[in-house]
């Protein structure tokens, strides 16, 4: 393991992950930078979406109304 703080918080914050998956040969581990966002959120069966647009630095949250 080349980083051994990476290593030790994961194996703590995700024990059984990190005991399924540490030990294979091809294990790999990919750094990702999000540059958008989108959650389906539900309250009391009324759908709405959730957007982080990251790169215009953009935050909606409104109630889907269908096409």
């Amino acid at each position: 393991m080349k980083n051994a703080l990476f290593c030790n918080i994961f194996q703590e914050c995700f024990k059984g992950s990190y005991d399924a998956y540490s030990s294979l040969n091809n294990e790999r581990l990919f750094v990702v930078k999000p540059l958008y966002i989108e959650r389906w959120i539900y309250n009391n069966v009324i759908p709405y979406i959730e957007i982080f647009g990251m790169i215009i630095r953009q935050y909606s949250f409104d109630q889907y109304l269908g096409v």
